[in-house]
C-alpha cells in the first residue's frame, strides 16, 4: 500500500521532503541491493521528519490497525532513524532504530504498528530522527511497506484474489480490499474490515463483491463506497464466488454459503 518512489528508476515519486531533511535517490542504490533513498538532515533535532509518504483514503483506516516496515541505514555510528505512523492525531515510532552500516548495504529492517485514530485526518509514514545528530550524517531507507491487519502474522498479507471492474483492478489481501492506481503504481486501500479476512472477490453486474466467509456478511460496491449484505439467513454469507448459468439459462452469480451449501442469484444486492 506504499509507493516505493520508483527508487529503482532513480526517482522518489510520491515521497515529500520533511522540514528536517533533504531527500534524494541513492545514485548507487538502484538494482544493487543498496538502500534506495538517502537524506541529509537540514536540522538535527530528535523527531524531525526527513521525508514522508501519505496513504490515500485516510478515512478507510480510521479505527483500524496498520503495520508498516522499512529497511534503514546510517553512515555514522550511533545515529539512527525511526519509521513513524502519523494519523494527524498522534504518532507511533518503530522501537528499533536501525543499522549504522551505511547506505551502501541492505541495512536493518524496522517495523511499527498503530491503531489509527477514529478521528484521523491523514495516514502518513514519516522517517524521523531518533535523537540529536550531526547534520553531516547521511541516512538511507528502502522497501517501505504498509498493511492493515487484525492479528500480526504470516497470513496478514495473503492475497485472496483479484477482480476487474471496467478498467479498474481490485484485490483482496487479509481484511483489506485495495484498488490499483496505475498512474502512481500503487495499491490503495478502499475498504478494511474490522473483524474478518476476505475469502474471495469477484465482479458481477457492475459491482465488486467481496466474500468474508460463512459467518460474516459479504460486501458489494466500488471505490470507497461499499454496502454490507443484509439478506436473510445464510443468503448474506459467501465463502467463494463463481459466475455461471442457472437452471433457467440466465447468467447468475453462484456462491458457497457454508461448507455444505451452494446458492445462486441474478441480483446479489440487498432486496435483489
Amino acid at each position: 500500500l506504499v509507493r516505493n518512489g520508483h527508487a529503482e528508476y532513480n526517482a522518489f515519486d510520491g515521497w515529500t521532503n520533511g522540514p528536517g531533511g533533504l531527500l534524494a535517490v541513492n545514485a548507487s542504490g538502484a538494482r544493487t541491493g543498496n538502500l534506495g533513498f538517502i537524506a541529509n538532515p537540514t536540522s538535527a533535532s530528535a523527531g524531525d521528519v526527513l521525508g514522508y509518504v501519505e496513504l490515500a483514503n485516510h478515512t478507510v483506516y480510521q479505527g483500524k490497525k496498520l503495520s508498516a516496515s522499512m529497511w534503514v541505514g546510517s553512515d555514522t555510528s550511533g545515529e539512527f532513524i525511526h519509521l513513524q505512523i502519523d494519523d494527524g492525531v498522534g504518532t507511533t515510532n518503530s522501537t528499533e532504530t536501525g543499522s549504522d552500516g551505511g547506505t551502501e548495504t541492505p541495512g536493518t529492517q524496522v517495523d511499527v504498528q498503530r491503531t489509527i485514530d477514529a478521528s484521523a485526518t491523514r495516514v502518513r509514514l514519516n522517517v524521523v530522527l531518533d535523537s540529536n545528530i550531526s547534520s553531516s550524517t547521511t541516512f538511507g531507507w528502502d522497501d517501505v511497506t504498509a498493511m492493515p491487519y487484525q492479528t500480526l502474522g504470516d497470513d496478514m498479507g495473503k492475497c485472496y484474489g483479484l477482480a476487474r471492474l471496467g478498467s479498474d483492478l481490485y484485490g483482496a489481501w487479509g481484511n483489506t480490499v485495495a484498488k490499483w492506481n496505475e498512474t502512481d503504481d500503487v495499491w490503495e486501500a478502499v475498504y478494511i474490515h474490522s473483524s474478518a479476512d476476505a475469502t474471495d472477490i469477484i465482479e458481477y453486474q457492475g459491482n465488486i463483491l467481496v466474500a468474508f466467509g460463512a459467518s460474516t456478511a459479504y460486501i458489494y460496491g466500488s471505490d470507497t463506497s461499499w454496502t454490507v449484505s443484509t439478506e436473510a439467513g445464510n443468503d448474506k454469507y459467501a465463502i467463494n464466488w463463481a459466475k455461471a448459468r442457472n437452471a433457467a439459462g440466465a447468467d447468475a452469480l453462484w456462491k458457497s454459503e457454508t461448507t455444505t451449501s451452494v446458492a445462486s442469484s441474478t441480483d446479489p444486492t440487498n432486496g435483489g
